[in-house]
């Protein structure tokens, strides 16, 4: 056996309807009884995958009287949506065994790892359902960089706050791949125990632009934030996003604890 048969048929995993999960969805009718998926079988070629460089999916189903529709998705080992590779449809005929090829590209900043192929079929008496098939393959030669930004430090400048006297946020985000300094807005809001019934406390900081502490670490200086005359003593909290250049997001999250004057 071949080299790329070795690695065509380590691609093939048990056959599988998507049935189950559709059905513990609790809104949607079974499928029609005695239904039969169509039997699904998906290759990639190469395996590895460099990032960067173009692979091709193949996928062949099997059903007693026709597979009307084939298509894919590939996932890539973490939540981020940006590294998606693109993917032409080749041409789809239908018939009782049916092959469709896709064209695809991996990006230059696709996380290394183990990424996830998904192969669906349909036939003419599944309605909504359909076979499906899932296999694993690498991508080699691009990021290994596969976490968000995280908080470093934060501090409340005085602490605890005192109502109705300005105080300051400092934070420190930690990553590998931070986009340049932007403007950022924390983003003010309450934390538990919640205010008294019917009082809503608006309060915030100055938009600032973060500091290059060094190329992995960014720091954020907000002043100017009050919390106005009148509030109640309680916790209070406030937060922003950072998103990185290869697009995962971390929250920085600041709990503040207020006092009366």
């Amino acid at each position: 056996m071949s080299t790329g048969d070795k690695m065509k048929r380590r691609l093939v995993g048990a056959v599988t309807a998507a049935v189950a999960a559709l059905v513990l969805a609790g809104c949607l009718a079974p499928p029609p009884p005695g239904w039969v998926p169509p039997v699904v079988v998906a290759t990639v070629s190469p395996d590895p995958v460099a990032a960067g460089e173009p692979f091709t999916v193949e996928v062949t189903a099997v059903d007693p009287v026709s597979v009307t529709s084939i298509e894919i998705e590939v996932r890539p080992p973490t939540s981020i949506s940006h590294s998606d590779p693109g993917c032409v449809a080749g041409d789809f005929v239908p018939a009782p065994t049916a092959t469709r090829t896709f064209q695809c590209v991996m990006p230059v900043d696709a996380p290394n790892g183990s990424w996830r192929l998904s192969a669906f079929a349909k036939n003419p008496g599944g309605g909504i359902y359909q076979g499906s098939q899932s296999s694993t393959f690498t991508v080699v030669g691009g990021e290994d960089d596969q976490a968000a930004p995280v908080m470093e430090s934060v501090t409340v400048s005085a602490s605890p706050v005192v109502i109705g006297e300005p105080f300051s946020v400092t934070v420190r985000a930690f990553d590998e791949s931070h986009l340049p300094p932007s403007p950022t807005q924390l983003t003010a809001g309450f934390l538990v125990p919640e205010p008294p019934a019917g009082q809503v406390t608006s309060w915030g900081c100055a938009v600032t632009t973060p500091t290059v502490v060094d190329p992995t670490v960014l720091e954020w200086h907000f002043t100017g934030c009050v919390i106005p005359t009148g509030s109640s003593p309680f916790n209070y909290g406030a937060g922003f996003n950072v998103t990185d250049a290869l697009g995962y997001t971390g929250r920085m999250s600041v709990s503040i604890r207020a006092v009366a004057g």
